[in-house]
């Protein structure tokens, strides 16, 4: 696992090296509510304005998270792998480094 953070009262986030993000209901923890899949291991993930964005390869995947997670569009900025992404709220940006940064 690489990551895990709280998404509402009921429910955390977890990206892992098998390349899937999943939402857990932790009133059940039996098994994920929903997985989301990625072509690459995750590096790292954020969350901002009820969207996912996730690190993986040399991609930042934009996803939609309600009661599923649905892939809004991918972006390529990077030659090597990304490694780390942030939201900026402040000025309200994303920002992503990767190896070749």
């Amino acid at each position: 696992m690489k990551k895990v953070k709280i998404l509402d009262e009921n429910r955390v986030i977890s990206a892992s090296a098998d390349k899937t993000v999943k939402i857990w209901d932790i009133r059940k923890t039996a098994e994920p509510t929903c997985k989301f899949v990625v072509e690459n291991p995750i590096e790292d993930f954020c969350l901002a304005r009820g969207q996912l964005m996730v690190a993986h390869g040399n991609c930042v995947s934009i996803a939609k998270i309600g009661d599923t997670i649905r892939r809004l569009n991918d972006f390529y900025p990077f030659q090597k792998p990304a490694t780390k992404i942030r939201y900026d709220s402040v000025r309200d940006r994303v920002i992503a480094g990767g190896l070749d940064s």
